[in-house]
């Protein structure tokens, strides 16, 4: 079976996000999305290598990550693995694999300490090997798989034993108002032109019409694809 067979073989498994939120506890969970400069096929290399490694991971390509900073940030199409049923050795072959493939600058690891049960997250990146202590949390948010991550508290520290604070996450997420939300204290028309300025602002609108000058810079076979990589103005 090749790399990209075992991709789409394991790929084609349906996990319902209330499975990933069960096995979200009790298990190593990593979070991160791929470099922006990668080959296509550096995915399937990626993830039908920790497929080989643990079969039984529990993979999506397809959650969002919230960070909870003073300032929220939101990012989309995230890969959030659940590492089910996974030892130690395992655990440290995954991050390992992950590590040398070249396409993660940085992920999120979250992990249950032996000695107090606590579930810690820190947030790895491999360039320069530093860490931060992190609270994560996954969350189904309209049957979309939501994962948060925040700093930690000593008041965490001491309400996280023995418990989880899912409920507690979803609140915050819940006062976070967004700044062009419509409240009714300017006239609809008014946000509306606001809201249309904005979202211009933020797609790059207008398009400027040119030539995309597009151009072939190599071309190559493989068993099952062609890889092309061309540039476009």
């Amino acid at each position: 079976m090749t790399t990209r067979e075992l991709y789409m073989t394991k790929k084609s498994e349906v996990h319902t996000p209330e499975e990933f939120l069960r096995e979200f506890d009790d298990n190593t969970v990593i979070v991160f999305e791929l470099a922006k400069e990668r080959k296509p096929s550096d995915k399937y290399k990626l993830l039908s290598g920790i497929f080989e490694i643990n079969p039984n991971a529990l993979i999506t390509e397809d959650c969002d990550l919230c960070v909870l900073n003073i300032q929220p940030t939101a990012h989309s199409k995230q890969i959030l693995i659940i590492n089910k049923d996974a030892d130690k050795d395992m655990n440290e072959a995954v991050l390992s694999h992950i590590y040398s493939s070249g396409v993660v600058p940085s992920c999120y690891v979250s992990y249950r300490e032996k000695q107090n049960g606590i579930k810690r997250c820190i947030l790895q990146k491999f360039d320069y090997k530093t860490t931060v202590v992190k609270k994560m949390n996954l969350l189904v948010d309209y049957g979309n798989l939501l994962v948060t991550v925040r700093h930690l508290s000593q008041a965490d520290h001491d309400a996280m034993k023995n418990s989880n604070s899912h409920v507690h996450e979803y609140e915050l997420l819940k006062k976070h108002v967004p700044l062009l939300h419509f409240d009714g204290s300017i006239p609809l028309d008014e946000w509306k032109s606001k809201a249309k300025d904005k979202l211009s602002e933020l797609l790059g609108l207008p398009y400027a019409l040119c030539d995309p000058e597009t151009e072939i810079e190599y071309e190559k076979e493989f068993d099952d694809f062609t890889e092309y990589r061309m540039r476009i103005q």
